[in-house]
């Protein structure tokens, strides 16, 4: 199966592109900076896309505004690889990816 990992996919352009690609049959693992939003996003995204596998993260991968937390970003790939999980797409969407 396919895979698109998003990340700033909880508010605007981002759930336009969750949509897009779970529309198309791929597996969604998508970000966000906030929990609760990550949460509500993944329970509307599930309920879209029945049988579509959905996974949120909330991760907020900024230390300061220039400064990526390299550790919350390592946890979330380790996990998806405990899982057998790759992904074969990346969208880049978040505001800020503190790039620069």
């Amino acid at each position: 199966m396919k895979t698109a990992l998003i990340t700033g996919a909880c508010v605007n352009t981002g759930v336009s592109i969750v949509k897009k690609f779970a529309s198309e049959g791929y597996r969604v693992v998508f970000t966000g900076r906030d929990r609760e939003k990550v949460l509500a996003a993944e329970t509307e995204y599930k309920t879209l896309f029945p049988g579509t596998e959905i996974i949120g993260y909330a991760l907020d991968s900024l230390l300061d505004e220039r400064t990526v937390d390299e550790e919350a970003v390592r946890k979330m790939f380790d996990a998806l690889d405990e899982r057998g999980i790759f992904a074969e797409t990346l969208v880049l969407n978040a505001a800020d990816q503190g790039l620069g």
